[in-house]
């Protein structure tokens, strides 16, 4: 089984994949439809792709199916390999991605530069030492 696949999602995350609204959804965790719980010290609920998915099959002759959610259980039907980078960015909302690279791209350029300060530092040091020694008298 998928590890990414019960990794927890938002209501607004499962509504998307269910072609619901997330307060719909809300309900169907409250019911026991879904399986899902409320986090702790919040009001925010959550649940994962897993259990919406199984909700989806199990009443994928509703009426109601939206082509959004037919292809969500045709997905589990087909038993196509899911992607891991496909999984993996339809799992992590666009803000938390673009702040992850540009958290990636902050420390690359602080451990570049941390380089790059030991590298000239190293050569003004050995032209100092080299200037120095050239100046200096020979000792016999």
């Amino acid at each position: 089984m998928n590890i990414l696949k019960n990794k927890k999602i938002t209501l607004k995350e499962a509504a998307d994949i269910a072609g619901y609204s997330s307060d719909y959804i809300g309900s169907l965790i409250r019911t026991g439809k879904i399986i899902g719980h409320r986090l702790v010290g919040t009001s925010a609920w959550v649940t994962t792709e897993t259990a919406v998915l199984n909700y989806l099959q199990e009443n994928k002759n509703s009426s109601r199916m939206s082509s959004r959610r037919k292809h969500s259980v045709s997905r589990i039907q087909d038993n196509k390999p899911i992607s891991f980078l496909s999984n993996l960015l339809s799992s992590v909302p666009l803000p938390l991605l673009i702040a992850e690279i540009i958290s990636i791209g902050i420390i690359a350029i602080t451990v570049f530069g941390i380089f790059y300060t030991f590298y000239v530092y190293s050569t003004i040091n050995d032209k100092v030492v080299e200037k120095n020694l050239a100046s200096q008298p020979e000792k016999r």
